[in-house]
């Protein structure tokens, strides 16, 4: 009876910190911009996914920036927001363009929620990692560390 609740304690636990880290995680989540962000979302990303469907794999290679995991993970959102369509509309500066914050947002988002997903799931995988190598209270207790890190929650967001 004991091991049963204890399981559902932790359980219960990990849950909570993989919403919050979600929760948290999506506050502003298209709002914030890193200064060389366009090149990954209107360059690399694009130029990787298109280079894949085009079978020119000798030109997927990616630079560190964004990374190979960030590319596979966040290309998915250009399922939801090209961010082609869009591109002009961000950088030309003779055209006052009043939903141009709006629209960003909007790419950011397709771009960033993959990645929170990513990121809030792991700490899944995480704990039970850490609970086959050390044992449940120190896996429960790392994952609290790093699920509800403010560091590493803004690093997931950008």
């Amino acid at each position: 009876m004991l091991k049963n609740k204890k399981s559902w304690l932790l359980g219960a636990m990990l849950f909570l910190v993989v919403l919050s880290n979600l929760i948290f995680g999506s506050y502003h989540l298209g709002k914030k911009a890193a200064v060389d962000e366009p090149l990954w979302t209107f360059g690399r990303i694009q130029k990787f996914w298109n280079n894949i469907s085009d079978r020119e794999w000798e030109k997927t290679i990616v630079s560190d920036k964004p990374g190979i995991t960030v590319v596979l993970i966040s290309g998915i959102g250009m399922k939801i927001e090209n961010p082609l369509k869009q591109k002009s509309s961000f950088w030309n500066n003779k055209n006052a363009n009043s939903d141009k914050p709006a629209k960003l947002e909007k790419v950011n988002k397709a771009f960033r929620w993959p990645i929170l997903i990513f990121n809030s799931l792991s700490l899944i995988g995480f704990f039970f990692l850490l609970k086959k190598i050390f044992n449940p209270l120190a896996a429960i207790i790392s994952v609290i560390a790093i699920g509800l890190s403010p560091l590493i929650l803004g690093i997931s967001t950008i």
